[in-house]
């Protein structure tokens, strides 16, 4: 028996709307260049919850640890 268990994202994420994929190794307490350079941003979590603000506000939820609150994806604030 084999059991599929998918997570929903609270935000529809297509190829087109701006998403950028945190690497699966990123391992450093900060974000990447681009998200730094965006100022205000978007994240998606692990565990699928949204937010919005500086990308030096998360610190140790950038690392990649596999943990419910790694952020996962992240793109420029449109707002």
């Amino acid at each position: 028996e084999i059991e599929i268990v998918t997570e929903k994202s609270v935000t529809p994420v297509s190829d087109n709307d701006g998403w950028i994929d945190v690497l699966h190794d990123w391992s450093h307490p900060y974000g990447p260049a681009t998200a730094n350079r965006f100022g205000m941003i978007d994240v998606i979590r692990r565990n699928g919850n949204f937010y919005t603000g500086y990308a030096t506000e998360w610190d140790q939820s950038w690392v990649q640890e596999n943990d419910p609150l790694d952020i996962v994806k992240y793109r420029k604030h449109h707002g």
